[in-house]
């Protein structure tokens, strides 16, 4: 049987996941990216050293839905 919980989302298929979301949305997708995990999502940063232009996703790490999406002009 197989529960949601177990269904775990790693950090590469988050990564891809959200430069999949940035082309989508034609959202820069520029390095250095920040990745941090929470209790229940990943949330990866893009451009995560500079001030503005950063595209910050949310995804679940046990549905692989996208949670939240957001570009930071500035």
């Amino acid at each position: 049987m197989n529960f949601p919980w177990q269904q775990k989302l790693s950090i590469d298929e988050a990564r891809a996941l959200a430069q999949q979301i940035c082309t989508e949305r034609g959202w820069f997708f520029n390095e250095p990216i920040r990745i941090s995990i929470g209790l229940l999502s990943w949330t990866i940063t893009t451009n995560a050293m500079a001030r503005g232009a950063n595209a910050q996703i949310q995804v679940s790490r046990f549905d692989k839905k996208v949670v939240r999406a957001v570009f930071l002009p500035r």
